[in-house]
């Protein structure tokens, strides 16, 4: 699984897998969560603390991701949208 380029975590992603960044991805909820979309074909929501590297001021993330099939069937991409709620309560 890819990462695309975020600011969340401090550090470049695009064009790098989740396990290359995070030696113990498979043990986070994230891993669980897209594990389940790719082979449910189910959407999934989370809101709670953050369970990937994060900066300091981030409080909470509420995220979906959206399972996509190109053959109507296979999960092949996942949509992801996250919502991050800093420490001083405003959204990033």
């Amino acid at each position: 699984m890819s990462a695309k380029n975020t600011v969340t975590i401090g550090q470049e992603l695009t064009g790098k897998y989740f396990d290359q960044l995070l030696p113990d991805f498979e043990s986070t909820v994230t891993y669980r969560c897209l594990r389940k979309v790719v082979d449910s074909g189910i959407p999934n929501w989370r809101r709670g603390p953050p369970d990937l590297p994060h900066i300091d001021d981030y409080l909470e993330v509420e995220r979906v991701m959206l399972p996509l099939a190109s053959d109507g069937r296979l999960v092949d991409v996942i949509l992801g949208l996250s919502v991050i709620y800093r420490s001083d309560g405003r959204e990033f």
